[in-house]
């Protein structure tokens, strides 16, 4: 590696973790107290993972090491180990500069700085298991290698270890598959055909039988549950398309412009170079969007796995671009600053906030133009909630998509949109990481909640809580305080009065997604008292007694 290079490295690992250590003290949401409570209480609440071992074994380890309250240490570790792996496959498959501008993609991405906070699997560990067995591919597949069976050994520990980890693992067993016939296409007949498919089988056969003989030697996992967790997806009718729907864009906005509109400029030798990248986003489509329904579950989650095989893809498209803007990089620089800033001011416009229901009303507006409201991002496993301006997400969208089809006709030179491009690029993400970590344009809820569960734990007249869409569980259940949660959600309406009526206490609401009006949930909290209240920007917290 140039020395240059090195340097260049270094202050990527710099910027990858000034960008991930502020997130890692905020606070648990919705499943991810879950998980820190089971693994703090022991090894029968850990059997409601409903994973295969390794993952309970992972988080139990790290409660051992850190405590219950940081967790998020265990993604943020693994995180950083695929850095280096990242680094390391893009360079072996293309060049040093790809592989640089790849790992710099990972460690701006938001939907990766996300992945490297949320107490799950899917967005840290499985992608670290996923190129830790493509390294080992790769070295076993190349021409010359002095011990291609240790590198064949070690690709199989690393697939074993990541179905361990989560079923949906699976899909990575496919890709290899795939990719494999690729290279070997020439070579493969009947024969090789029916020892790839009985390799695979005996690979799926002896992992079965592992999971079966886990249960012995680790009784708290519990085999029963993880299948019939993983049955409650297998079914093709009754999929909440809007949810879908909902879901994806969301991701597709966590993404960014960035890791998307490049992909208009893939050439045929981008392709080639990408194709396992290519070949993993297709069977993970096909995996998340066809074969199982996620619709009632938090599906922008479960496809975080695409931010690792965007970074390499997009990285190989552009780094022959930037290499070739360094010779006139001043007049695109200025250009990329000037509408970043242009980008960045429409924050600061007038907007509104409308509730979360009904949700036509988000899509209506979105249509019809009136992009000046506040898009809320939460989620099943967080994070805890944030706002940014639709109008400021709509623009930057349409300004990169019209920038690559304006160099895609050759209207613009390829080597100053590229520039342009990680210039806005930058200023997209920054905006989403600093909602997500301080709500300094929007508000905090993070601030609003913590104030709110310092006023509940010195008030003892306030003895049981339940909270809005499970907002401060994981505190509230160390309190002992938690009752129960509710979600202002219509079609919820008749069991929360059920609820409702039955409880005596006090109610937490940080208002986001904000309460639709006009509706049972609205009236209900308008007979209630106002025990304390707190507010940063268009965000509150209150307290009810009801």
């Amino acid at each position: 590696m140039k020395k240059n290079n090195a340097l260049f490295l270094f202050v990527l690992l710099a910027l990858f973790l000034l960008l991930r250590i502020p997130g890692l003290s905020l606070p648990y949401h919705q499943d991810e107290w879950k998980t820190a409570r089971a693994v703090e209480i022991g090894a029968e609440a850990a059997s409601s993972l409903y994973h295969p071992p390794l993952t309970q074994l992972s988080y139990r380890v790290a409660e051992a090491l850190f405590g219950g309250a940081h967790l998020r240490l265990l993604p943020f570790f693994f995180s950083f180990l695929s850095l280096f792996l990242l680094y390391a496959v893009v360079r072996r498959r293309m060049d040093e500069r790809a592989a640089l501008l790849s790992v710099f993609l990972y460690s701006i991405s938001f939907y990766s700085i996300l992945a490297s906070h949320m107490i799950d699997t899917d967005g840290a560990l499985l992608p670290f298991f996923f190129l830790l067995s493509l390294v080992c591919y790769d070295r076993w597949n190349e021409r010359g290698e002095p011990h291609p069976r240790y590198w064949f050994l070690g690709f199989i520990a690393a697939l074993f270890a990541g179905f361990m980890v989560k079923l949906s693992f699976i899909i990575i067993l496919g890709v290899f598959i795939i990719d494999y016939i690729f290279i070997h296409y020439t070579r493969f007949g009947r024969k090789e055909i029916l020892i790839l498919l009985y390799g695979a089988g005996t690979f799926i056969g002896v992992s079965v039988l592992a999971l079966v003989a886990t249960k012995f030697i680790y009784p708290a996992f519990q085999l029963g549950a993880m299948v019939d967790h993983a049955l409650l997806y297998v079914h093709l009718s009754g999929r909440n398309y809007t949810q879908i729907i909902v879901q994806t864009i969301k991701a597709v906005e966590y993404l960014s412009p960035f890791l998307l509109a490049p992909l208009l400029l893939m050439t045929r030798d981008h392709a080639r170079a990408s194709r396992i990248f290519l070949i993993y986003l297709a069977l993970g489509a096909i995996f998340y969007f066809i074969l199982f329904d996620f619709s009632r579950g938090a599906l922008d989650k479960y496809l975080m796995y695409t931010i690792v095989p965007l970074s390499a893809i997009v990285g190989i498209i552009l780094a022959p671009y930037i290499e070739r803007a360094k010779k006139n990089f001043k007049d695109p620089l200025i250009i990329g600053i000037l509408f970043s800033f242009a980008l960045f001011a429409l924050n600061f416009f007038y907007h509104t906030v409308p509730p979360l229901y009904p949700k036509q009303e988000w899509f209506m507006r979105a249509l019809e133009g009136k992009w000046a409201f506040l898009t809320p991002f939460t989620g099943g496993s967080g994070p805890l909630g944030f706002y940014v301006s639709f109008l400021f997400i709509g623009a930057s969208f349409l300004f990169a998509f019209v920038l690559v089809t304006l160099a895609r006709a050759r209207v613009l030179p390829l080597p100053a949109v590229a520039l342009i491009l990680i210039v806005s690029g930058i200023t997209y993400n920054a905006v989403f990481i600093e909602e997500y970590q301080w709500g300094m344009i929007n508000g905090s809820a993070p601030q609003v909640l913590y104030k709110s569960l310092a006023r509940i734990e010195r008030d003892t007249a306030i003895k049981t809580v339940i909270t809005y869409n499970d907002i401060g569980a994981y505190e509230l259940s160390r309190m002992g305080k938690y009752a129960n949660r509710f979600y202002a959600v219509p079609e919820y309406e008749s069991v929360h009065r059920a609820r409702f009526s039955d409880f005596t206490g006090h109610f937490l609401i940080v208002d986001i997604p904000r309460i639709y009006t006009g509706g049972y949930y609205e009236e209900f909290f308008n007979k209630c008292a106002k025990v304390f209240e707190t507010r940063s920007r268009e965000i509150t917290g209150t307290i009810y007694d009801c």
